[in-house]
C-alpha cells in the first residue's frame, strides 16, 4: 500500500543471444510481431544481429507496458542507447529499428577485419596493464569485467596473459573491434543515416553509457550517436548513476549479462525478462519483483488469454504425502564457496542456446502425444504431467482445450478424429490416450467430398437460360446435310452454305428415329470422327443426347453439339447451326426460337397411389435377376400384386436363376416366369399367353432388359447398336405389340443416365437407351390412360449391370454414388405412385453431370467485414451443396475479438449464418430460421495459418435445408455444428424476469465477466437481471460501421443475444451448444437501443436452457432463441471483486445449487428473497462468538483466517435465529465447494455462508442462508 517501487530499465547491446522468436513473451503477447527469418543466422553478423536484438528488446517494453510499469530512467549498452532513446520518445518503434539495421549494415561493410573483442575478469588498472604496449585498447568499462577490443591476434595474446595470471578472460562472438577506431569509417555513413531520421526530444530520462550521464534536454543526439560508434562505452560510470534513483532495475531484452553485473557493480537488485527466451521462469522471476517493489499492483494482464485458475492467498497450501513414498533424510555435503567465478558475466552471453522447446512428435504412441500437447498448454515440462492426472478436475483444463487437444492428438497419432467429443467428467491424460489409441487408423484416401448423408432423389430436365457461345466465329461453312423429316429441307436454304468454307456436318433426327435415320447418325458421326469435322445433330425428340455427349468424351477435341428443335422454327434452326462452338454443346429451341440450355431440378413426388390394383399382373422383363428381381420383390410386397416375368433364361438349366425364383416363392409372391427372346414376337406371345393364363391380363409393364459391352466408337459396328437396341427400345415395341397398350395402366421402362449424359465406351449403349427414352416420349402422349415413366437410373450398388461389369469402385472415383438396391426400388415405387413430372425423370445420388457447371458454382462467402475464400466442391443446384470457405485472422480480423481462453474460436452464429447462407444459396428461398441446431465441436481458428472450414448442405424433401460445418482439424470427420435452415417461424412469448438491478454500465463488465473484443461489446446495461433470467438493453449496430447485415442478420448483435446470458450465471463459463430454433424475426436495421428478454427454461447438471426474444426500439421483433442450450465449461468469477450488479444471480445460484430449500428469489425491492421457514443474513452482528471454538476449526477446514471464519458463523447464528431455529445448537460442517462456499447441518436446518468481496465495497460480504430440513420442513407444515 506504500508509494510504488521506483524502477531502472537496462538495455542489452549487440552482443546480447540473438533470438529467432519470442519465446515465452510470444505466449504472453500473441500480437506481438514475428521476428524476421534472418534473425536466426549468424549472431556474430552485425547487420543481422543489432535490429533482431532491439526488436526483443522493444518486445520486453510491450510486456512492462501491459503490466502498467513506469520507469524512472533508463541505460542502453551500445547498441541498447536506441532502444533506450525509443523508450524515452525521441524514436518511434519503426525508426529505431530501421536505424539499429542501417547502423549494423553500415557497421559490418566498413569494420576492420581481423579484429575482435575479449571480456576480461579484472579491474581497470589491471587490464591496462595487460593490454600496454599493444594495438589493444579497452572498449567498455563493464565495472568487474572490462572488455578490450583489437586485432585478433593481439587480443589472443592478451587473453592468453591473462588466463596465466589467474584471471578470467574469454573471446567474444562478434565481428569486428567495436568502439574503437577500428570501425571509424562507419561514423560518416551513420551520420548521413541520421541526418535521414527525425529525432523527438526526449521525454524521459535516459543515463548515456557515452557520457555516462543524464541527457540534456538540448543535447545532440545525432553527435552522440555517431561518437558512440568509436567511443567507449561507460557502462558503469551510466549504471552508478542510474541506480541512485532506482528501487529496483530491469534488464529488459535478450540475455542477463546486464543484471549480472549489476549485482556486482550496485546493491540495487537487478533481475532480466531474458526476452526471447523458451523459458518463462526470467518473465516470472522480473513480474515477482515489480510487484514486490509495488511497481505492478495488477498483473492479470499477464493470464488474459491464457489458461489459468484463480488462487486463494488466504488458504495455507498444505501437500499430502505418502509415507510409503518418503525417503530417510540424507545429509547432503556441502561444497565450499568459490571465490573466483567460473564463468565471466559480460555484456555478451557464453554463446549457449537455451534448451529448445522439446516439440510434439507426430506418429509417436497416443499417451507421449498426449502428455507433450497438455504440457505445452499448461506450459510446463512433460515430465510433470502424471498419466492419473484428472483433464479437469487436477490440470484445471476446460473443455473447449480438451476438445482440441484431444482432435489434434488424433492427428498427430495417425488417427481418424472421433466423431464424439471425449466424455470430460473424470477423463485423465492416460484416459484420454486410450481413447485415441481406439480410434481408427487414418487411411489418407482422397476421394470426393462428403456431404451432409447420402442421397438420392428424382430429377426432371428444365430450361436454363444458355451460356454465352465458345470463342470460335461462325459463319459460312461447307454443310453436308443428312438425315429425315421436314425441317432439314427448310433449314438448308437458309445456311450459309460455301464449297470453299471448311465442312460441317448435321444431322437431322426425326421423332422416334427410324433404323435408317440412326444408320444415317452412325455414318456422319464415323466420317466427322475420321476426318476431324464439327458435326451437329439437330434431334427433333429425346434421342441422341448420351450418343453425342459419349462421343464427345471420347474425342474432346473434336466440336460436338446436340440442338433439340422439337416445334422450333426453321430460322431459329438455321441461325444456331450457323452459330460459332467450341467442345461439346448442347442448345435446347422452343416453339419461339429462344434458346436454352439443359439443366436438372430435383423433382417433387406428391404420391396418388399405386397405379395397380391388389392381385393385377405386373410384367417385369428381365426380372428373374439383378434389378428386375429385386423389383418385383418389392413391389410384390407393396402393391400385392401378382408378378409375370419374363426372361431369356430357362431355370432348369441356370441355378442362380432358380434360386432367385425359389426366394420369391419364400417371400410370398405370387408370380409366373416364362422364358423368351425379346426380339421374337412369336416367341414373347407364346411365353404371356402362358403367363396371363395362370395371372390374369397384364395391366403394368416394368421393361428393365438390356445388355452392354462397353466398347470404343471407333471399334463399333452398326451390328454392336442394333443388339443393344434390341432388348431396350425393340424389346419395347415387341411387348407392346403382343400387349393391349389399352388395357396398361403402368408402363414403366428403365434406362440410364449414360443415356442422358454419355460415357467414353458407351455410345451404342448411350444410343439405345436414348432410342428408348424417345419412344416413351411418344407413347405417353398416345396413352393418356397409361401412367408412362422412363427412368435414366444411375448405376445400382448390390445388383445391376454396374456390379456386373465390376465398375462401380471406378465410379465412385468419380464422384458417382451407385443406389443401394433399398433406395433403387423405393424411388421406383415413389416415381411410379406420382402423377407428378414428366415422361422421363432421372435416379440416382450424387452424378457430377448433375452438378452445376463451374462458371455458376459458388466462389465466395461474406461474412461481417470480409469476403472469405469460397470454394465449391460439389454442388447440384436444389439438392447438395459441399463448399470449403478458409477462414484466418488475415481476412477477418475481427476474430481476434472472440478469443477464449486463448484460443480463437468461430462465433456459434457465426457459424449460423454460413449455414443459412449455403441454405439460401442452394434453395434461392430466404430461410432465416435454424431448428435442432447441434454445437456439438468448437471451430477454432489458429493464430497463424487458415482453419478450413466445409460448409455441407443439403435439401429436405419437406423444404428445410440440413446444413453441418466440419473442418480440416478434425480432418473433416466430425459434425463441428449441425442444424436444419428453414423458413420463417413465430416469435416467442417470454416473460420479463423479476430482479431489480443497481445503476451499472454494461460495458463495464467485458474484460472481466465477458472475453469478447470492442465489436462484439453490445451490452449497455440490465434492466432486470436475476439467476434465471434477465432483461438487457443493447447498442444498436454502430451507425456508418461497414457490416453487412448477413442472412440472419448483424452477427455481432446475435452473439450479444448469447453471451448476455453470461451474468446469470456469473461464477461459471457458459458456452452455447446447441438451440431448438433460432430464428431472425425482422429484416431492417433498427437504430435505437434493442431490448433482450431471457427466461431459464430448465438447468441439467451442466447444461442451462433458455428461451430469448430481441426486440427493436419500435418493439417489434428481431430474432428470437427456442430451448438455447448453454454448457458450463469451466470457472469463471469467484466471488472476488464483485461488481455489484452480480451479486444477486451470484448469490442466487449458489444457493440454488447448495440449499434448494431456501426457494431464493428477487424480492420486490431488489434484495433476494427466501421462502417461508427459511431466512438470509447478509451482515454479522456484534454478539460475541456464538459457539467458542468452532471458528477456529472452520478456519482450518476452510483455509481463511479466523477472524472471518468468526465472521461467518455469527452470520449462521443470525440466520438461524431468522429462521426460527435454536440458536444454541452447534451447527457441523458437511461440505466445502470452490468459491468458499460452505455447507453447515444442524439437528433442523441446513445452512450455505459464503463471504464475497463486492467493487466499491470496502468490506467483504458475509452471508449465510438457512433452511429447514426436510424433515423439520414436514413437521412443521412447511413447502420445503
Amino acid at each position: 500500500s506504500g508509494a510504488p517501487g521506483r524502477v531502472g530499465l537496462l538495455f542489452p547491446g549487440q552482443s546480447a543471444p540473438v533470438r529467432d522468436g519470442h519465446g515465452a513473451l510470444g505466449a504472453l503477447l500473441p500480437d506481438l510481431e514475428p521476428l524476421p527469418p534472418a534473425a536466426g543466422a549468424d549472431d556474430r553478423d552485425t547487420a543481422v544481429a543489432q535490429p533482431a536484438v532491439l526488436r526483443s528488446s522493444l518486445a520486453g517494453l510491450r510486456l512492462l507496458d501491459a503490466l502498467g510499469v513506469v520507469a524512472v530512467g533508463a541505460s542502453g549498452h551500445s547498441l541498447g542507447e536506441i532502444t533506450a532513446l525509443c523508450w524515452a520518445g525521441a524514436l518511434t518503434a519503426r525508426q529505431a529499428v530501421d536505424l539499429a539495421a542501417e547502423r549494423g549494415r553500415i557497421m559490418a561493410a566498413t569494420g576492420a577485419r581481423g579484429t575482435g573483442m575479449a571480456a576480461l575478469a579484472a579491474p581497470s588498472g589491471v587490464v591496462a596493464d595487460l593490454v600496454a604496449g599493444t594495438g589493444v585498447t579497452v572498449a567498455a568499462d563493464n565495472g568487474p569485467v572490462q572488455v578490450v577490443a583489437g586485432p585478433l591476434n593481439e587480443i589472443a595474446a592478451v587473453a592468453e596473459r591473462a588466463g596465466r595470471a589467474g584471471l578470467g578472460a574469454r573471446v567474444l562472438r562478434v565481428s569486428h573491434a567495436f568502439h574503437t577506431p577500428a570501425v571509424a569509417a562507419a561514423a560518416p555513413g551513420l551520420a548521413r543515416a541520421l541526418e535521414r531520421t527525425e529525432l523527438a526530444r526526449p521525454r524521459r530520462t535516459v543515463v548515456s553509457t557515452v557520457t555516462g550521464r543524464a541527457l540534456e534536454p538540448g543535447h545532440d543526439l545525432r553527435e552522440l550517436l555517431v561518437r558512440q560508434v568509436t567511443a567507449p562505452v561507460l557502462f558503469q560510470t551510466a549504471l552508478t548513476a542510474l541506480a541512485a534513483t532506482c528501487d529496483l532495475l530491469v534488464e529488459c531484452g535478450p540475455g542477463h549479462a546486464l543484471s549480472a553485473l549489476a549485482e556486482q557493480i550496485t546493491d540495487v537488485p537487478a533481475v532480466t525478462l531474458d526476452a526471447g527466451s523458451a523459458s518463462g521462469e526470467p518473465v516470472a522471476r522480473t513480474v515477482a519483483a515489480l510487484f514486490a517493489a509495488g511497481a505492478v499492483r495488477d498483473v492479470r494482464p499477464l493470464f488474459t488469454g491464457r489458461v489459468h485458475r484463480p488462487f486463494d492467498l488466504d488458504r495455507p497450501p498444505v501437500f499430502l504425502t505418502n509415507p510409503c513414498e518418503s525417503a530417510p533424510a540424507v545429509p547432503v555435503p556441502t561444497t565450499a564457496p568459490t571465490m573466483v567465478p567460473t564463468t565471466v558475466p559480460t555484456s555478451v552471453p557464453d554463446g549457449e542456446a537455451p534448451a529448445p522447446v522439446v516439440p510434439v512428435p507426430d506418429g509417436a504412441d497416443p499417451l507421449t502425444v498426449v502428455r507433450a500437447l497438455v504440457a505445452e498448454a499448461l506450459e510446463l515440462p512433460a515430465e510433470m504431467i502424471g498419466d492419473g492426472d484428472g483433464l479437469l478436475a487436477d490440470l484445471h483444463l476446460n473443455s473447449l482445450r480438451v476438445t482440441q487437444l484431444a482432435a489434434e492428438a488424433a492427428v498427430r497419432c495417425g488417427r481418424t478424429t472421433a466423431s464424439a467429443p471425449p466424455q470430460l467428467a473424470s477423463a485423465t491424460v492416460a484416459g484420454l490416450a486410450a481413447a485415441i489409441a481406439d480410434l481408427p487408423v487414418a487411411d489418407g484416401a482422397g476421394g470426393t467430398a462428403d456431404g451432409v448423408e447420402r442421397w438420392f432423389r428424382v430429377f426432371a430436365l428444365e430450361r436454363r437460360p444458355a451460356r454465352p457461345a465458345g470463342a470460335r466465329a461462325g459463319g459460312a461453312r461447307a454443310w453436308r446435310l443428312s438425315g429425315h423429316g421436314p425441317l432439314w429441307k427448310e433449314v438448308a436454304p437458309l445456311l450459309q452454305d460455301d464449297a470453299g468454307a471448311p465442312p460441317a456436318f448435321a444431322v437431322f433426327l426425326p421423332e422416334d428415329p427410324s433404323d435408317q435415320a440412326v444408320s444415317d447418325l452412325l455414318a456422319a458421326a464415323a466420317e466427322a470422327v475420321r476426318d476431324g469435322v464439327p458435326l451437329t445433330v439437330v434431334d427433333h425428340g429425346d434421342t441422341a443426347s448420351g450418343f453425342v455427349g459419349g462421343l464427345a468424351l471420347e474425342h474432346p477435341g473434336l466440336a460436338l453439339r446436340r440442338i433439340a428443335v422439337e416445334d422450333a422454327p426453321a430460322p431459329a434452326v438455321a441461325d444456331t447451326l450457323s452459330g460459332g462452338w467450341d467442345g461439346f454443346d448442347e442448345v435446347l429451341l422452343d416453339a419461339s426460337g429462344s434458346r436454352s440450355a439443359p439443366a436438372h431440378r430435383p423433382l417433387a413426388l406428391p404420391p396418388d397411389g399405386p397405379p395397380l390394383a391388389p392381385g393385377d399382373a405386373l410384367l417385369i422383363t428381365g426380372g428373374g435377376r439383378g434389378i428386375g428381381l429385386e423389383t418385383a420383390s418389392h413391389l410384390a410386397e407393396r402393391w400385392n400384386v401378382r408378378l409375370a416375368l419374363l426372361g431369356r433364361a430357362d431355370p432348369g438349366r441356370d441355378p442362380d436363376l432358380a434360386a432367385n425364383l425359389r426366394r420369391l416363392d419364400d417371400e410370398g409372391a405370387t408370380f409366373g416366369y416364362a422364358s423368351a427372346d425379346l426380339r421374337d414376337e412369336r416367341s414373347v406371345r407364346a411365353a404371356l399367353d402362358r403367363l396371363t393364363a395362370r395371372l390374369g391380363p397384364v395391366r403394368g409393364v416394368v421393361h428393365g432388359s438390356a445388355v452392354n459391352r462397353p466398347a470404343r466408337f471407333s471399334d463399333l459396328t452398326e451390328r454392336d447398336f442394333a443388339d443393344h437396341d434390341a432388348p431396350k427400345r425393340l424389346g419395347l415395341r415387341v411387348l407392346l405389340d403382343v400387349l393391349d397398350p389399352a388395357a396398361l395402366r403402368l408402363l414403366v421402362t428403365y434406362g440410364s443416365v449414360i443415356g442422358r449424359f454419355g460415357l467414353p465406351g458407351e455410345t451404342h449403349y448411350a444410343l439405345a437407351n436414348g432410342r428408348q427414352r424417345e419412344l416413351v416420349r411418344v407413347l405417353a402422349r398416345e396413352l393418356p390412360g397409361c401412367r408412362v415413366r422412363n427412368i435414366d437410373w444411375t448405376a445400382w450398388s448390390g445388383a445391376g449391370m454396374g456390379e456386373r461389369l465390376a465398375v462401380l469402385p471406378a465410379l465412385a472415383g468419380t464422384g458417382v454414388d451407385p443406389i443401394p438396391v433399398e433406395e433403387g426400388v423405393r424411388l421406383l415405387a415413389r416415381i411410379a405412385e406420382s402423377s407428378a413430372g414428366p415422361a422421363t425423370v432421372v435416379a440416382g445420388g450424387r452424378l457430377p453431370a448433375l452438378e452445376a457447371r463451374a462458371d455458376t458454382a459458388l466462389t465466395h462467402t461474406a461474412l461481417t467485414h470480409t469476403a472469405l475464400t469460397h470454394t465449391a466442391l460439389t454442388h447440384t443446384p436444389g439438392v447438395e451443396t459441399v463448399a470449403e470457405i478458409r477462414l484466418s485472422l488475415a481476412d477477418a480480423p475481427w476474430l481476434r475479438g472472440h478469443r477464449i481462453d486463448g484460443l480463437l474460436v468461430l462465433p456459434a452464429v457465426a457459424a449460423l449464418e454460413l449455414m443459412a447462407r449455403a441454405a439460401r444459396d442452394l434453395t434461392g428461398e430466404p430461410l432465416v430460421s435454424v431448428t435442432g441446431g447441434a454445437f456439438t465441436r468448437p471451430l477454432i481458428v489458429p493464430d497463424e495459418g487458415e482453419r478450413v472450414v466445409r460448409v455441407c448442405a443439403l435439401a429436405g424433401e419437406d423444404g428445410g435445408v440440413r446444413v453441418v460445418l466440419r473442418s480440416d482439424e478434425t480432418g473433416f470427420a466430425v459434425d463441428h455444428f449441425t442444424g436444419t435452415v428453414t423458413a420463417v417461424s413465430e416469435p416467442l412469448d417470454v416473460p420479463v424476469p423479476e430482479g431489480a438491478v443497481p445503476v451499472h454500465d454494461g460495458r463495464a463488465l467485458y474484460g472481466s465477466l465477458f472475453f469478447h473484443g470492442s465489436e462484439f461489446q453490445r451490452l449497455l446495461r440490465y434492466e432486470r437481471l436475476e439467476a434465471r433470467g434477465c432483461r438487457a438493453v443493447l447498442a444498436p449496430p454502430r451507425s456508418g460501421a461497414d457490416v453487412p447485415d448477413g442472412v440472419l442478420g448483424d452477427v455481432f448483435r446475435n452473439d450479444a443475444s448469447i453471451h448476455v446470458l453470461q451474468a446469470c450465471v456469473p461464477h461459471r463459463r457458459l458456452l452455447p451448444v446447441g438451440c431448438d430454433r433460432f430464428t431472425v424475426h425482422g429484416a431492417a436495421r433498427e437504430d435505437g437501443p434493442l431490448t433482450l428478454t431471457a427466461r431459464e427454461r430448465s438447468h441439467d447438471e451442466a447444461d442451462y436452457t433458455y428461451d430469448v426474444l430481441l426486440t427493436g426500439a419500435s418493439g417489434v421483433p428481431l430474432l428470437s432463441w427456442a430451448g438455447l442450450r448453454l454448457r458450463d465449461v469451466g470457472p469463471l468469477l469467484d466471488g472476488h471483486d464483485l461488481p455489484p450488479v452480480l451479486v444477486g444471480p451470484y448469490v442466487q445460484r449458489h444457493l440454488d445449487d447448495l440449499l434448494p430449500g431456501a426457494a431464493v428469489r428477487p424480492g420486490a425491492d431488489g434484495l433476494l428473497a427466501v421462502a417461508g421457514g427459511a431466512a438470509l443474513s447478509t451482515t454479522p452482528d456484534d454478539d460475541p462468538d456464538p459457539w467458542p471454538g468452532e471458528a477456529d476449526r472452520l478456519a482450518r477446514l476452510a483455509g481463511e483466517p479466523s477472524a472471518r471464519s468468526l465472521e461467518r458463523l455469527r452470520t449462521v447464528a443470525a440466520s438461524l435465529r431468522a429462521a426460527g431455529a435454536d440458536p444454541s445448537e452447534r451447527p457441523v460442517v458437511t461440505a466445502l465447494y470452490e468459491n468458499g462456499w460452505v455447507t453447515l447441518r444442524t439437528g433442523t436446518h441446513e445452512i450455505a455462508s459464503a463471504v464475497v468481496t463486492v467493487t466499491g465495497r470496502d468490506a467483504p460480504l458475509v452471508l449465510a442462508a438457512a433452511a429447514p430440513t426436510a424433515r423439520a420442513a414436514t413437521r412443521k407444515g412447511t413447502d420445503p
